[in-house]
């Protein structure tokens, strides 16, 4: 009996632990790349205002495909979108590290945010999926916990990477730890049949808070470089 609860506490520690990782690693990208702006746009030759999309285009994927991937966690099942996730975003870390210019680079780095907000989405609903009811406030805790940590670390761990090594290592870092979570969410995870396996997806409504968020942010950031306040 003792070694049977022991087996279950040691399969939630990790389960908590793969959730973790998830939220760091989702955090840590949307700061780790601040420090890093001007070499980037040194390296490329871009103007501050065009640098800036890196971390844009990030915040802007990341925020508008949140209900869309909780949703089709619901529909598809939440450890296939999580496990996915994490291939998609150790993908597109690695293109933007071996980006040859600046579209490459803005390229790799909406497939990664992509893969953020998979796991971003996923992690929350699948503590209540995955875990005792007793303990899904404590876990949330943990999780929102090293997201908080992920955002503080960044500038730090960006600013030492970019200085001792290079700005492109700040996106290589992350792709050992994509396929390390790949691995510890096929070996951990559960399968858990999908909330709503026959509801359809909601295009229109995922378009539309993309392009709402896009249009905000664009005349937010580049409403004075193209003219539009000018008279």
């Amino acid at each position: 009996m003792m070694r049977a609860q022991a087996s279950v506490r040691k399969k939630e520690i990790l389960i908590v632990f793969t959730l973790s990782l998830a939220a760091f690693m989702g955090a840590l990208d949307v700061s780790i790349v601040n420090i890093s702006m001007p070499t980037i746009a040194r390296c490329f030759q871009i103007s501050t205002g065009d640098v800036s999309w890196v971390i844009l285009v990030y915040l802007l994927l990341l925020s508008s495909f949140l209900p869309a991937f909780g949703r089709l966690g619901d529909i598809k099942g939440f450890r296939k979108i999580f496990i996915c996730g994490f291939a998609v975003f150790a993908a597109g870390s690695f293109f933007c590290g071996a980006s040859l210019n600046f579209s490459e680079l803005i390229g790799a780095r909406i497939i990664q945010a992509t893969g953020a907000a998979m796991l971003s989405a996923i992690a929350p609903s699948m503590v209540s999926a995955y875990l005792p009811q007793k303990i899904r406030g404590q876990v949330l805790g943990y999780v929102t916990t090293f997201a908080s940590l992920g955002i503080a670390v960044g500038p730090v761990a960006g600013g030492f990477i970019t200085q001792y090594l290079s700005w492109r290592w700040i996106f290589f870092i992350n792709v050992p730890v994509g396929i390390a979570g790949i691995f510890l969410g096929i070996a951990f995870l559960p399968q858990v049949k999908p909330n709503s396996p026959d509801k359809k997806f909601d295009f229109p409504g995922a378009e539309l808070i993309f392009l709402s968020l896009l249009s905000l942010l664009y005349g937010l950031n580049m409403g004075n470089e193209a003219g539009w306040t000018s008279r």
